[in-house]
């Protein structure tokens, strides 16, 4: 017969249990949640139904933190209908998934993708065989939310608000070192030349002018200065730099985290978009 101790320790362990499940269930709860609201700021795929512009990439085309977004801003300057699929945080292969997914519908005749800064540490969706020695964890043992959560704050430090541990003071990306850690910047390089090279074959076949966009600053641990480079190295003829705008006193146009742009840095990109579109014979001048 279990001891009084006994019984006192296995319902002890019962309750950690039952709390530890709840706290993920509840973050995961919190996750969904917070993605539905993010998805109603992005306009439907139906809009690309008789779009001129769609864009795709991830929380600098979105907006996030800024009262515009540059595909807002370019609809303004020339009049295109643009649509903004874009949707903070997501990777790569997230960004492919999801233009994918519309142009089985859909055929905008100009794509614009600006993605691969999150390649570094979102690893959800990556196909396993480019993850190397984490695919098995990553593809049977997802991460579970609260040991990330745990270790951010960690990171953080002890003394850390809530909203310190997920959002990086002034010019200090590299915050998200923990999270980074998981994956080499050789695989997160991988993972982003495979898609870019899906997104490519994808627009291909289906007819439509495809732009890549580079990044305006350095991101976490370089992640955004590596993604210039691949576009730059392998898809020259598609690339449009943005990174020199924000250089020198540009950076008056990024907001306190030093990445994200302010509303005249999206407008200053908008600019940029609209005369490359003309210079290259997408749009008159």
């Amino acid at each position: 017969m279990p001891t009084i101790t006994g019984q006192r320790i296995a319902r002890a362990g019962a309750i950690v249990v039952a709390s530890f499940l709840a706290a993920e269930l509840a973050l995961r709860a919190a996750a969904l949640v917070a993605g539905e609201r993010i998805d109603r700021l992005r306009p439907d795929a139906s809009l690309l139904a008789d779009a001129d512009v769609a864009v795709y990439g991830d929380s600098t085309p979105f907006g996030l933190g800024a009262a515009t977004s540059f595909p807002t801003e370019l609809a303004r300057l020339t009049g295109l209908k643009v649509v903004n699929r874009s949707r903070p945080g997501i990777n790569s292969s997230q960004t492919y998934l999801i233009l994918r997914d519309d142009l089985e519908r859909y055929a905008p005749r100009i794509v614009l993708v600006m993605t691969g800064v999150n390649d570094v540490w979102n690893l959800a969706d990556v196909d396993a065989e480019l993850l190397g020695p984490l695919g098995f964890w990553r593809q049977h043992l997802p991460e579970l939310r609260l040991v990330r959560m745990a270790r951010i704050w960690w990171t953080a430090g002890r003394g850390a608000s809530a909203f310190e541990t997920v959002k990086p003071e002034a010019h200090a990306w590299g915050r998200r070192d923990e999270t980074a850690r998981q994956l080499p910047s050789d695989g997160a390089r991988r993972i982003t030349r495979a898609n870019l090279e899906k997104i490519v074959a994808l627009t291909r076949a289906k007819g439509a002018k495809l732009l890549f966009l580079g990044y305006q600053a350095g991101g976490w641990n370089g992640s955004a200065t590596r993604v210039d480079g691949l576009l730059a190295e392998h898809y020259a003829d598609r690339f449009i730099e943005l990174a020199s705008l924000f250089a020198g006193d540009g950076g008056s146009l990024l907001q306190a985290d030093g990445f994200h742009p302010t509303d005249e840095g999206q407008r200053r990109i908008a600019e940029r978009i609209e005369g490359e579109l003309v210079k290259r014979g997408l749009i008159a001048g």
